[in-house]
């Protein structure tokens, strides 16, 4: 294997390696909206009971 073709793995690999710290921070953060969107929702029903 070439050091070109060794360089072209190892950029493929970060990329990856970014990719999933990307889709992590996007899973965490969608995970937080979830979890305000049923605070929002208990909250309205609570108010709908007023």
């Amino acid at each position: 294997m070439t050091n070109q073709e060794l360089e072209q793995m190892i950029a493929y690999e970060n990329q990856a390696n970014s990719n999933a710290n990307s889709a992590q921070r996007w899973q965490k953060q969608a995970q937080e909206l979830e979890r305000e969107l049923e605070q929002v929702k208990a909250e309205l029903e609570s108010l709908k009971g007023e």
